[in-house]
């Protein structure tokens, strides 16, 4: 059974599941399993490529620069403060 066929199955669980439960939570995690179903149809091998970043990452002769763009830093950084927000400060060094 290959990757998108299982993202199907997974999608039309979601689907299913969705008529009993309330709100709308499990339609759209249902729709995106459906999207990784078509992306791993119509891409089969794009999980080979973030493959090949690990190996380009960990290579030896690698110097360990990220380039990433201005916004996601922003986003990380939101991350990071409410990872110590919800940690009550734990990793703080007096």
């Amino acid at each position: 059974m290959s990757d998108w066929q299982i993202w199907l199955v997974l999608a039309l669980l979601l689907f299913v599941a969705e008529m009993f439960a309330p709100g709308f939570w499990l339609i759209s995690v249902g729709l995106g399993a459906l999207v990784a179903a078509g992306v791993g149809l119509v891409l089969p091998n794009f999980i080979l490529e973030f493959e090949a970043l690990k190996d380009m990452v960990t290579s030896p002769q690698s110097n360990k620069v990220v380039y990433m763009p201005y916004e996601a830093t922003a986003m990380l950084s939101s991350l990071g403060g409410i990872r110590d927000m919800l940690m009550g400060g734990a990793d703080k060094k007096s």
